[in-house]
């Protein structure tokens, strides 16, 4: 860069040009996350009677390229973080965020490392809200800017309680995905009288409760409760993102109309895919669908 260069001589596009830089290194390790989601989806899934078939050589391929990712992420988390914290000034705000995204993936990691193979409950949902929450990092840093934070200053709130009511979701139904049984119910009215049946025991809820498929009748029971709660949770996401856009449409004149559209078109696709006939397609859809809301709500929470 020559001495004459604007750039140069001017700290303030050379902090202009750090901050692109940050958000472009942020946007691509989300990216990069959500594929990992997905991969990670598929992995666990494609091993339960969802699938429907053997998918033993896509498993092995798609493994393969999960290690790459995840050590592509740990890389890119490393670089996000010298470029908010090692250089001057500090970027404080997006340095708080890239250490988040280097906490997540370290703990990813070393959960990998240390449940290998495993598919028990607790593991399933440690690895599922630790991508969500480093791709919900990634995307708020990637997307951060202080119009938005000016403008969206009025969803935090509306927005922190869908964010809740969708983490709440996440939970239960990865606690029901993590199981290798069938879904044992269809339908509130099912469902609700295999809870019953099961007495409505909130031992589901326990993660590092693992059954298996040969573990005795009190499975399905077990797994048609779970499924409910899931449900249950579901809608009452529904409210608070009904909520949400409420507040998001009766703001535009200061948010805009972009934010309104991408909130409402991801609802659109969480619930479409919740419509699906049941089965891997589905599940992996709804999962992606969920992180991408998830990642937007987090933006303005």
């Amino acid at each position: 860069m020559s001495p004459t260069d604007p750039i140069a001589s001017d700290p303030a596009a050379r902090l202009a040009r750090r901050r692109r830089l940050t958000r472009g290194l942020a946007l691509l390790t989300a990216l990069l996350m959500l594929g990992v989601i997905g991969l990670s989806a598929f992995i666990r899934l494609a091993q339960t009677p969802l699938a429907g078939a053997d998918f033993a050589d896509a498993i092995a391929i798609a493994r393969a390229a999960h290690r790459v990712s995840a050590s592509a992420l740990l890389v890119l988390a490393f670089m996000l973080l010298a470029t908010t914290l090692l250089l001057r000034p500090v970027l404080r705000r997006a340095a708080r965020l890239a250490s988040g995204i280097v906490a997540c993936t370290l703990w990813l990691a070393a959960l990998g490392m240390a449940s290998r193979g495993s598919t028990a409950p607790a593991v399933v949902l440690g690895n599922l809200l630790g991508g969500f929450a480093m791709f919900a990092l990634c995307l708020r840093l990637a997307l951060a800017s202080r119009d938005d934070a000016a403008g969206h200053g009025g969803l935090r709130r509306p927005a922190g309680w869908a964010l809740l009511a969708l983490l709440l979701a996440i939970v239960l139904g990865a606690l029901a995905s993590a199981t290798a049984l069938p879904p044992s119910c269809d339908g509130w009215r099912e469902c609700l009288e295999a809870a019953r049946v099961a007495g409505w025991d909130w031992q589901i809820v326990n993660p590092w409760f693992a059954p298996t498929a040969g573990a005795g009748p009190g499975l399905l029971p077990r797994d048609a409760w779970l499924q409910l709660l899931h449900r249950g949770a579901g809608l009452l996401a529904l409210l608070t993102l009904l909520r949400l856009d409420w507040a998001a449409w009766r703001q535009r004149a200061h948010a805009g109309t972009t934010p309104l559209a991408v909130l409402v078109a991801l609802e659109l696709l969480l619930l479409a895919s919740a419509l699906l006939p049941v089965g891997l397609a589905q599940a992996l859809a709804h999962n992606l669908a969920a992180a991408l809301l998830l990642g937007w709500l987090a933006r303005w929470a």
